[in-house]
């Protein structure tokens, strides 16, 4: 099953998720809430991380154009 948190794939037979969210149906309401905030922003890293490359990606290249 697919936890809805992380979105890690787990085996029919967990009952909890490696991210800490209950299968079982045990979970708080600010348990899924805070989460669902760390899986946002682990999301948002990975985001700037990517951005960030890219950018220097374009920026290697701009320079290596640009010192011809």
């Amino acid at each position: 099953m697919i936890c809805p948190i992380c979105k890690l794939e787990n085996p029919s037979s967990a009952t909890a998720c490696d991210c800490g969210f209950s299968f079982d149906g045990r979970n708080d309401h600010q348990s899924i809430a805070y989460l669902r905030s760390i899986s946002e922003s682990v999301n948002s890293i990975r985001q700037m991380i990517l951005c960030w490359f890219v950018l220097t990606l374009i920026g290697t290249v701009v320079f290596i154009i640009v010192k011809r």
